[in-house]
C-alpha cells in the first residue's frame, strides 16, 4: 500500500515543508505530480493527505475564513465583533 508523505523541518530563519507528488489509488498510482501543499497565505500552507476533495474543500474554507477575519481584525468590515 502507498501513503502520503509530507514533512516539516524547522531551522533558525523559518520552517521547509516538503511533499510526495503521488496519487494513488489503492496499489495504483492515478497521479505523478500532484500538488500537496497548498497556499492558505503567503505564510501558512495546508499539508493535504487523505481524499483529494475533502482536503481542498478544508484548505479553500480556511482560506476564506482567514480572509474574512484580516479585515475583521483591521476593522474595515464595522458591525462585526470576533469571538
Amino acid at each position: 500500500m502507498l501513503q502520503t508523505t509530507i514533512l516539516a523541518v524547522e531551522y533558525n530563519g523559518g520552517v521547509v515543508i516538503g511533499a510526495d507528488s503521488r496519487t494513488t489509488t489503492g496499489s495504483y498510482v492515478a497521479n505523478r505530480v500532484t500538488d500537496k501543499l497548498t497556499p492558505v497565505t503567503k505564510t501558512i500552507y495546508c499539508c493535504r493527505s487523505g481524499s483529494a476533495a475533502d482536503t481542498q474543500a478544508v484548505a479553500d474554507i480556511v482560506k476564506y475564513n482567514l480572509g474574512i477575519h484580516k479585515y475583521v481584525a483591521a476593522n474595515i468590515i464595522p458591525g462585526i465583533n470576533l469571538l
